[in-house]
């Protein structure tokens, strides 16, 4: 007969909190489910309206007022079947977060006077921005200790809120499917060129989606007013979950990050563990600079862009994308996937975390297989030469780029925002993995 120990057994295993955060989670999937429909099908009602009102008033013809209420009534379909999934993100995230409601009712309840708190203010260490620069330049096989790869001072600096917004913004996507062994490698890749800690191989897997394929995506953005500051980016994304959870969230974890302004260096490094490469367009000539460039229907991200809109070029890195879409999203969560480490001192260890991207949209479209286009030097030597991204002292984006063929072909699927807004939270340490997990000791997993 086994003994048991009354302690263990009579141990609480659920607590006040975490009952009470269930019980917000429970609200937030019911608030979502009714609210997310009824703002979809006002929005769609009052599309119509206006339809029907030019149409009435002779601006359009019976035809193509027709058609505009049939792509109205598509994309309202479209938009509704991603609710409860949207709405099961939000629940997550909402139960994800850590909280302390019961504390913080006693402690109001007594004082009465003090307000909690709705805004987290961290005090970034601005000098994390040159020594991950010359850390990644080192990774990458240069010589990090030049002048060359000092960082502008920013100036006095006030502490960062969160969440961190973006207020007026363009972005354009492109996706792609690779198979698990190039997903694999390209988080390996990530980890010796320090984009990535160790710990992510441990704790996050590339999602298969079907038949060996993992999402890959290109991710160029256009940030006129925003709490990073006003930069460009492209970056290099790979769609990821946790392991050893029983309901893993799908996410984006950022493989590579160039931007073209010094100022969310620290930032980004500090609170979520997102290691950005520094292209400084303030020190380059125009044809050496990251730039966007618009056309009528088309958009240009890259080296040069703003010289030669159509991606012509075959010695620099540069992206074309269509620029189209009527459509308009809101408050649509994601997931976005890194590993942090507390900031000492004393220094904590190094940990998986997410956190909620909720993002808005204007002129918004997407489409499959598109007319994406992709242009790269013939390899590492002729992009140095030509005075590509990785003359600058990082690691080639362009050769990762090869190694998967992107260039040669069409995405999956791709996408353009003419307007967009965005927040992004504070990180959470994802959990689900026991302690001393480790996917090297696991059989379970391939």
């Amino acid at each position: 007969m086994i003994e048991h120990d009354p302690s263990e057994l009579e141990r609480k295993r659920v607590t006040s909190d975490d009952t009470y955060r269930l019980y917000r989670a429970w609200m937030r999937l019911g608030e979502q489910m009714i609210s997310r429909p009824l703002d979809l099908a006002g929005g769609t009602a009052a599309r119509i309206a206006d339809g029907l009102v030019l149409g009435t008033l002779g601006h359009e013809g019976t035809a193509q007022m027709a058609r505009s209420v049939a792509r109205d009534y598509a994309r309202l379909a479209t938009e509704m079947l991603a609710v409860p999934p949207s709405a099961i993100g939000v629940a997550v995230d909402e139960f994800d977060t850590v909280t302390s409601p019961t504390h913080d009712m006693v402690e109001r309840a007594l004082s009465g006077t003090d307000p909690a708190p709705s805004v987290t203010a961290v005090v970034v260490d601005p000098s994390l921005a040159e020594s991950q620069r010359r850390a990644l330049a080192r990774d990458a096989g240069f010589e990090s200790a030049g002048a060359d790869l000092s960082v502008p001072d920013t100036g006095p600096r006030a502490p960062f809120l969160l969440p961190a917004r973006v207020r007026d913004a363009s972005q354009a996507w492109a996706s792609w499917f690779v198979s698990r062994a190039d997903a694999d490698r390209l988080m390996s890749e990530a980890c010796n060129s320090g984009h990535l800690a160790e710990e992510a191989i441990d704790t996050l897997a590339p999602v298969d989606v079907g038949r060996g394929g993992v999402m890959v995506s290109l991710v160029a953005s256009d940030y006129r007013a925003s709490d990073f500051g006003v930069t460009q980016e492209i970056g290099l994304t790979l769609t990821v979950s946790p392991r050893g959870t029983r309901f893993p969230d799908p996410g984006q974890i950022f493989l590579r990050l160039i931007v073209t302004d010094p100022y969310s260096l620290a930032t980004a490094r500090q609170i979520w563990g997102i290691r950005k490469d520094l292209h400084d367009n303030r020190t380059l000539p125009p044809g050496s600079r990251l730039d966007v460039a618009y056309g009528a229907d088309r958009v240009g991200f890259g080296l040069g862009a703003a010289q030669a809109l159509a991606v012509s070029r075959r010695d620099k890195l540069q992206l074309g994308f269509p620029r189209f879409g009527t459509g308009r999203s809101d408050r649509v969560p994601a997931l976005v996937y890194s590993t942090t480490q507390p900031h000492g001192p004393p220094a904590g260890p190094t940990e998986a975390c997410r956190a909620l991207l909720t993002r808005s949209g204007a002129g918004e479209g997407m489409q499959y297989g598109g007319d994406v286009t992709l242009s790269l030097p013939a390899d590492r030597a002729a992009g140095i030469a030509a005075g590509c991204l990785c003359a600058g002292g990082m690691a080639c984006l362009c050769d990762t780029l090869r190694s998967l063929d992107l260039h040669r072909r069409k995405p999956a699927a791709n996408g353009w925002t003419e307007r967009m807004t965005c927040t992004l939270a504070e990180p959470v340490t994802v959990a689900g993995q026991p302690p001393g997990y480790s996917v090297t000791k696991d059989p379970r997993i391939p």
